[in-house]
């Protein structure tokens, strides 16, 4: 099976609302088949970690098979052909498991369009949606509530002590791939309760600083075995 692989929605161009979402890996994407709507919602998956853009050639970006994959959905080519009157989706959304190192692909998906295809980050057409960190579950509750950081942990359970819940259980979500289809639609894919930001350029910027400023600590911390 090929590490990219991409799963149309149904309602054609202009028949309907459209949604590419982006996800890292096989076991990903068919959790979120399973769980999305297949009217409106594509998926794409790629296979690993993207690149990092501003640490690769033009001719290094052009050729990586992940990203390639990504303008083949998109649909709208990239660079100065881009034509954003040409994209297949409404918008674009970049959804990566809860943890660091979700985060981290996702920040690099971020650099990755924002060199693309920056017309579509300025239009306001690339999405982040936030996948929880942590579920958690109590007697006196008939749906589980979701943290999505561990201090955010924290102050839920703190507030269900607060007003004396039993039963509280805190399970950590490794993979969006883990958890079942309604809660996945619920808190990932449903267009009415995801949380979800969407980016801008601005954002890019910052994502290109922080990992800037990670590089350059990292060259000048000392070799412990020298």
């Amino acid at each position: 099976m090929a590490e990219e692989t991409f799963t149309a929605c149904s309602n054609e161009v202009g028949e309907g609302p459209r949604e590419l979402f982006i996800v890292e890996g096989i076991s990903a994407a068919n959790a979120a088949l399973i769980a999305r709507d297949p009217k409106s919602q594509a998926v794409l998956a790629i296979g690993g970690k993207p690149m990092n853009v501003d640490r690769a050639s033009d001719k290094e970006i052009l050729n990586n098979d992940k990203l390639r994959s990504i303008v083949r959905a998109v649909g709208a080519w990239c660079g100065d052909a881009f034509d954003l009157d040409s994209v297949k989706y409404d918008r674009v959304l970049i959804l990566t498991d809860g943890d660091a190192d979700g985060v981290h692909a996702g920040a690099l998906l971020l650099l990755a369009f924002d060199y693309l295809m920056a017309e579509l980050v300025a239009a306001g057409r690339l999405v982040n949606v936030r996948a929880p960190l942590f579920a958690i579950d109590t007697d006196q509750l008939d749906q589980l509530v979701y943290a999505y950081s561990a201090p955010h942990r924290e102050r839920i359970v703190e507030k269900m002590r607060e007003r004396a819940m039993t039963g509280i259980d805190v399970d950590y979500l490794k993979s969006i791939a883990g958890m079942n289809a309604d809660e996945l639609w619920r808190v990932c894919l449903d267009p009415d309760s995801r949380v979800q930001q969407v980016l801008k350029r601005e954002d890019a910027e910052r994502a290109r600083q922080t990992f800037a400023s990670l590089a350059s600590s990292n060259l000048s911390t000392p070799d412990s075995s020298q």
